[in-house]
């Protein structure tokens, strides 16, 4: 099976400052161009209000203005002459009026006219009949009417004059454009910003910014309009009689009868011209600030990753076995409190490592003693018991040779006893190799036969206290525990001078005992423990090798106590 290819610190770390560095830089990106949007879009709405409510201000006093002159005009001396004179002045005063007409509805004369107007006779009676069909005037009071007629689209004033029937005051279209339209770029609407009249009909009332002889001309359906014939005023993004979003705010104006939606609007793109210089200048912003993360991740991470990979290195090396390195300690930080505890880790397992060398340079030389101390053993054993044994029956046999009959059959009868004494010393030989009661009959009696043995010749009371335990105990186990007892009893033989010896083995508790206590000279463990003897040593690594635990407890002159304690499972 294939490992998955492993993506190096040096690679990941600045892969992850980049992307945690494009990450902010783009939530804060996103977060300053929309709350710039928002107060750029409030700025801007703040001021199509102040520039509709400043135009709607203007247009109310234009048309308060044309009132007044007309209610002053039609109670003039010149109104009420019958041969009206000098008229042709009053057009001129001011851009209020373009026409002014005196008439009589019913018989449809024209007493007077300031200037003249291209309308026919049936246009004007078409007027007339629109006018009292629609309006109740009350008597020398101007009231306003919007009149979109095919041969007649004009603003009209009308008005009861004294001693004549009717005054028709035609709003100068040029006053409401001098009014609402403007160029100027710095009046607040920018290059794309208007401010507009829509009447009842939905059609303009003034003249278009962008759109020629756009009065009674351009039909305005927007929602603004909508919304402002409905009495509402307020502020929203829509599209406008164009078709292009814009910024609109809007209101209805009314005066005397007449009511038409104020409406000033400024082209979106214009609007958010300084939101996009913003977004570009972040975009920039982020661009610039992500190359100088992405090279400080390049060089400041490596810089940092360097002593964790010369640290990774030097772990590869400690696990090919070279205890012996250690690493420069160039850092004050956490590096360099992880490079100075890899050297002290490296120099305790170089210690550790040399104690293992020795120990188990020790351990070997102890099996090989071990083994070569069997031999010699064995080897007198055999020299001094089975040798002199076949040595004493070699010489009967040769001292047997040209006997009478009776003298021979006597030495037989020696020479017999001899090969029985001599069986028995192969037999308890074979029995100090490998007791056969061991793989016969198990660790208790095995252990209580070795006390008989011993008992007869030991120059010492031996006294045994020995369970016939209900544990299921390995073959090796077995064999290390009577070794260690034959070991023990040997060495207080050998060693000890003591008067009275005990040999207890039990088990309490979960735990396998097995006791030797001797009141012989004892020894000092601390001398000992240095230099320890090689049938003690060969009990402790016995012990050790069973997990087992082996207690020393001497002191000179007052014998010795050896407890080896083994952990096991009791059968129920």
């Amino acid at each position: 099976m294939k490992s998955k290819r492993s993506i190096p610190l040096t690679d990941k770390l600045p892969l992850y400052f980049i992307l945690l560095g494009i990450i902010v830089l783009a939530a804060s990106g996103i977060l300053a161009f929309y709350s710039t949007r928002e107060a750029l879009l409030d700025r801007t709405f703040d001021q199509l209000i102040s520039v509709r409510t400043e135009k709607q201000k203007r247009v109310e006093k234009f048309f308060g203005d044309a009132r007044a002159k007309a209610d002053r005009l039609t109670r003039s001396a010149q109104f009420q002459n019958k041969e009206i004179t000098g008229m042709n002045e009053i057009s001129d005063e001011d851009q209020l009026f373009s026409h002014i007409f005196l008439l009589h509805p019913e018989s449809q004369t024209i007493y007077f006219q300031s200037a003249p107007l291209e309308i026919s006779k049936g246009e004007l009676s078409t007027l007339l009949k629109k006018i009292s069909d629609t309006l109740t005037i009350p008597s020398h009071r101007p009231y306003f009417l919007d009149i979109n007629l095919p041969g007649f689209k004009h603003l009209v004033l009308v008005q009861k004059v004294p001693a004549r029937p009717l005054a028709l005051f035609i709003i100068n279209q040029k006053g409401i454009n001098s009014i609402m339209l403007e160029n100027n770029p710095h009046n607040g609407l920018g290059e794309s910003g208007e401010a507009y009249l829509v009447g009842q009909d939905r059609f303009m009332r003034s003249q278009s910014r962008f759109i020629a002889n756009s009065v009674y001309a351009i039909e305005v359906n927007s929602t603004s309009v909508e919304r402002a014939m409905k009495g509402e005023t307020g502020i929203e993004i829509i599209h406008d009689y164009r078709d292009i979003p814009v910024l609109s705010s809007f209101s209805l104006f009314t005066i005397n009868g007449l009511q038409m939606a104020v409406l000033a609007e400024i082209d979106l793109e214009e609007a958010m011209v300084p939101v996009y210089k913003i977004r570009n200048r972040i975009f920039l912003i982020s661009i610039i600030i992500s190359m100088i993360v992405f090279l400080f991740s390049f060089f400041g991470v490596r810089r940092i990753i360097k002593p964790i990979i010369v640290l990774k290195d030097a772990a590869f090396r400690i696990g090919k076995g070279e205890f012996d390195l250690r690493l420069p300690v160039n850092n004050n930080d956490e590096i360099g409190d992880l490079t100075q505890s890899f050297n002290q880790m490296t120099a305790r397992l170089e210690e550790q490592t040399q104690e293992l060398k020795t120990q188990k340079q020790k351990q070997l030389r102890s099996m090989i003693d071990g083994q070569e101390y069997e031999r010699q053993r064995f080897s007198r054993e055999l020299h001094d018991g089975l040798g002199q044994s076949l040595s004493a029956i070699k010489m009967q046999l040769e001292g047997s040779i040209g006997l009478e009959t009776n003298e021979r059959n006597k030495k037989t009868r020696d020479l017999l006893a001899s090969i029985d004494v001599t069986i028995d010393e192969v037999r308890r030989m074979s029995n100090n190799l490998q007791p056969v009661l061991l793989d016969n009959f198990g660790i208790s009696t095995a252990l209580q036969n070795l006390c008989n043995e011993i008992a007869p010749t030991a120059p010492f009371n031996l006294m045994s206290e020995i369970e016939e335990i209900d544990v299921k105990l390995s073959k090796r186990i077995q064999t290390y525990l009577f070794r260690i007892a034959q070991e023990g009893l040997n060495n207080i033989v050998k060693h000890a001078s003591a008067g009275e010896v005990g040999l207890n083995f039990f088990v309490q508790d979960g735990t396998l005992v097995l006791s030797i206590e001797d009141d012989g000279k004892g020894f000092d463990i601390k001398v000992i423990g240095k230099t320890k003897g090689q049938g003690l040593d060969n009990m402790i690594q016995r012990a050790s090798l069973i997990n087992g635990k082996i207690d020393l407890n001497s002191v000179p002159g007052k014998g010795t106590i050896i407890t080896v304690s083994l952990p096991v499972n009791c059968k129920k």
